[in-house]
């Protein structure tokens, strides 16, 4: 299994994780967009998708595709149409490994198929951590960003937000 170096952004101003989700959920801007687009993606459930580097497309039924990607060392997303996939870049499953000896598995198609045909639930922005999705009978999916310390870029990353 690879391994890929890489850093954390550091949490704006807050003492942790949870703090920094509960912030995101109450106060944060964009929090009003995820709510926009959870009202967007109501009645759908996860149909496909391709995991690239840098982003990651859902396609969901009812014709609409949900776009994650980064911008600005941040998770930016946009709801369309549905649009076609493109070919998604091969990952074999990776550790990620954080300077502190923090180590974790990282297997974006495997997490994916997981949550193929699961009904969405949410989306909901959490400030500088990234953002979550909520499908039903499934744990939380959190997408954020990580500095890839052998490319010197940032990449996509999603784990479980228990």
């Amino acid at each position: 299994m690879s391994v890929i170096p890489v850093s954390s952004y550091p949490w704006r101003a807050y003492g942790s994780f949870e703090d920094a989700a509960a912030a995101g959920e109450r106060d944060e801007p964009l929090q009003t967009r995820a709510r926009a687009d959870t009202l967007a993606l109501q009645g759908s459930a996860l149909a496909g998708h391709c995991w690239q580097a840098s982003s990651c497309q859902l396609q969901f039924t009812g014709g609409q595709s949900l776009v994650v990607r980064v911008a600005n060392h941040e998770v930016d997303w946009l709801v369309c149409s549905q649009i076609s996939l493109p070919r998604s870049e091969r990952w074999s499953p990776s550790t990620i490994a954080w300077s502190d000896d923090h180590q974790a598995e990282f297997d974006p198609d495997t997490i994916l198929r997981q949550l193929h045909g699961a009904a969405f639930h949410r989306l909901c922005y959490l400030d500088s951590i990234g953002l979550a999705l909520y499908t039903r009978g499934h744990e939380i999916l959190r997408f954020g960003v990580l500095f890839r310390e052998d490319k010197r870029e940032d990449m996509l990353y999603a784990d479980w937000f228990c």
